[in-house]
């Protein structure tokens, strides 16, 4: 062993993808840079992806004994090697005459697969007969006016069988061409400009120049079989005429029909969305922005990623592309509930810059990044990551700042990082079918509030509706209770966005709004309480484009509505079928008196037995949470066996704290014995 080794320069290779990045900027000319490297408009959700992974850190455990070694994961039946794939790229020829076959080469030979783009330069056939596994092929759903709405998909779904490939992912957030401003200035349009600069661009790079005019792969080979810049020219053409923004769910429930294998939709960023494509039999999605080259202005895909994975992570396969270029941002990914990345551009640095080669390359910098990240961490498996493992970036609040949601508060007065949140418990208590009990605050009392910390509650309601508190006042009395060891609920008076917006940006975990009667209203009621709602001042790492990203730190934002007329009663399994919806929270009184009733009777006699069955039976149905409020343990342990999950004990007083801390105790072991299911007995049934 030698003690130095020497070299002709002091340039060091390339050992990042940022390396590749230059490298490839070098290699190929400004017209194909553009293309490759740039977005739409004025680039912002290209900003944006990876922005985003900076607003996370990593937590880190030492003495751990752990060293990650096996990175392997299987995605769509297939096992791979690391958690990455090639995502689909078009026209990727242009940047290296090898094209997506020397990627897909390149992937199977570092143990994972390549995503084949519809709009390849090298055929679905010419990939498959080039490589050695089966790797999955991206469908653009286009239609051509001359063969009919769908013929043109199915011709490509019959295609893609037959060359053998193993998975199908359907992009969805083309329904029409995105504003890329940044490829027109350089030329990069329909047909390309030329210039004399642009044609020098190219002629200074004699390598790349001389792949393209050899192999001349620069046209969409799926859609016409030539190549040279005339068949490029009618190739993009065709894919302008081709795109169908008329699409919607029954179109994807025909391909899935079409196709039996698994199947992913790519370019997801709600929640609602994602729920939608696994309802009809999608294995899983792509959260994903198209790498910022569709809708400027659209959420990074980091931030939508945990709402996503929070919603459909337990029943499908979630893979995030977008602004990944470290293996720490894969970290980051897989926290948050991704099961693997694609990475897009990374790829293309390595294959503009140095061919196939290139590609293998930085998937090895990547994995091996992922692993190095991993063992510094104090984590061994992938499965062990998840949202413990992170924590915001930011640092320092000051005192002017909105509180920006409880977690942001916690994490800097604090909180770990791990998931003992108040209302992650609310959550764990409801799955498990146990109820969680609390009590009401009309007032403000110190005393009050200090006491229900005492007393083991496992959340505490703000009640605007019949008290006195105003909007600010019950602002206020939510921050102060930021390090309360309880969630916290507030009844609103009404739907009113902007005071909702209000108390959740203060720290809110959920919010109940009462005189719901139809679906509409429920939805209207179920939009106010995503967090944050617009018009809100951005907060350190939650800003107002995050969603509910905040679901990455164990919070999640409930909406609770109240059924109190006749009419909503009618309309009961309409409101409990809205997405989104936790739950139906039941006030005797307020019932009684919507439905003409003596709200003195309500806690004492039968005339609430079926308007109460009723909200049951529909809040089963859908999964939904029911709440009641009670005036002592009795009613509380009634409540529980007719099925409620949330129940008030009614204390606003410390002396009527003190006696609800007995009722509590009593509650509990009552509802012990309730039965988890709402199976009590019918005469230890509310009004039964």
């Amino acid at each position: 062993m030698t003690a130095f080794s020497y070299k002709l320069t002091s340039r060091a290779g390339p050992i990042t993808v940022e390396d590749y990045r230059r490298l490839a900027r070098r290699a190929v000319p400004s017209m194909v840079w553009a293309y490759v490297d740039s977005g739409a408009e004025d680039l912002g959700t290209l900003r944006a992806n990876r922005e985003a992974f900076e607003r996370w850190c990593l937590r880190t455990r030492v003495l751990t004994g752990k060293d990650a070694q096996d990175l392997g994961v299987e995605v769509a039946g297939v096992p791979l090697s690391m958690p990455i794939l090639l995502a689909p790229t078009g026209l990727t020829g242009i940047s290296h005459w090898t094209g997506e076959v020397g990627a897909a080469q390149a992937a199977e030979g570092q143990g994972t697969r390549a995503i084949l783009s519809t709009a390849s330069t090298y055929s679905i056939e010419e990939v498959g007969a080039a490589t050695k596994e089966d790797h999955f092929f991206q469908l653009y759903p286009w239609a051509d006016a001359t063969t009919g709405a769908r013929a043109l998909t199915e011709s490509f779904i019959d295609r893609a069988k037959q060359a053998g490939y193993r998975a199908l992912f359907v992009t969805v957030d083309v329904p029409i061409h995105g504003n890329r401003e940044s490829e027109r200035k350089r030329g990069m349009g329909t047909p390309p400009v030329l210039t004399p600069a642009r044609i020098a661009s190219a002629a200074i790079r004699p390598k790349w120049w001389y792949g393209f005019l050899r192999y001349q792969r620069m046209s969409a080979r799926n859609l016409v079989d030539q190549g040279g810049a005339r068949a490029a020219v009618r190739s993009v053409q065709a894919q302008y005429r081709w795109m169908r923004p008329e699409l919607v769910w029954d179109d994807f429930a025909w391909m899935r029909a079409q196709w039996d294998g698994p199947i992913y939709v790519k370019g997801v960023l709600d929640a609602e969305d994602a729920a939608r494509a696994i309802d009809l039999g999608a294995t899983g999605v792509v959260v994903s922005n198209h790498g910022g080259r569709q809708l400027d202005g659209s959420v990074a895909s980091l931030d939508a990623l945990p709402a996503i994975a929070h919603r459909v992570g337990g029943r499908a396969e979630i893979l995030l592309d977008g602004g990944v270029r470290r293996g720490s941002d894969i970290v980051k990914a897989l926290c948050l509930g991704a099961k693997a990345v694609c990475i897009g551009r990374p790829y293309l640095y390595g294959l503009g810059a140095r061919g196939p080669a290139g590609v293998a390359h930085v998937l090895q910098i990547l994995k091996e990044e992922i692993a190095r990240t991993m063992t510094l961490m104090g984590v061994d498996r992938l499965e062990d990551l998840d949202e413990s493992w992170l924590l915001p970036a930011q640092a320092v609040v000051r005192d002017d700042d909105l509180a920006g949601r409880r977690a942001a508060v916690r994490c800097l007065h604090g909180w770990d990082g791990g998931l003992a949140m108040p209302h992650a418990a609310l959550v764990t208590r409801w799955s498990a079918g146990e109820p969680a009990f609390g009590g009401w605050v009309t007032g403000d009392s110190e005393s009050t509030i200090a006491m229900f910390g005492r007393l083991g509650y496992d959340y505490v309601g703000i009640d605007t509706q019949h008290s006195a508190l105003s909007e600010a006042q019950a602002a206020v009395l939510v921050r102060r209770l930021v390090n309360a060891p309880y969630a916290v609920i507030v009844r609103v008076s009404k739907n009113d966005p902007a005071f909702i917006g209000r108390v959740l940006d203060a720290g809110a975990d959920g919010i109940i709004v009462p005189m719901v009667s139809t679906a509409e209203e429920a939805a209207a009621a179920v939009s106010a309480c995503r967090y944050p709602p617009e018009g809100l001042r951005s907060f350190g790492p939650f800003r107002s484009d995050l969603g509910l990203d905040l679901v990455a730190v164990q919070q999640r934002v409930s909406c609770f509505v109240m059924i109190e007329t006749s009419e909503g009663l009618d309309n009961v399994r309409q409101i409990c079928a809205v997405p989104g919806l936790e739950g139906v929270y039941i006030g005797p009184a307020d019932l009684s008196i919507g439905l003409g009733l003596n709200p003195m009777l309500a806690f004492s006699s039968d005339q609430l037995k079926v308007p109460v069955e009723a909200i049951r039976s529909a809040c089963a149905e859908f999964g939904l949470v029911m709440g009641g409020h009670s005036l002592n343990a009795t009613d509380a342990v009634r409540w529980v066996g007719r099925g409620s999950r949330l129940v008030s004990l009614g204390a606003d007083s410390v002396m009527l704290a003190t006696i609800a801390a007995q009722e509590l105790e009593t509650a509990r072991q009552g509802a012990s014995g309730a039965g988890a299911d709402g199976g009590g007995s019918t005469a230890s049934t509310p009004y039964g």
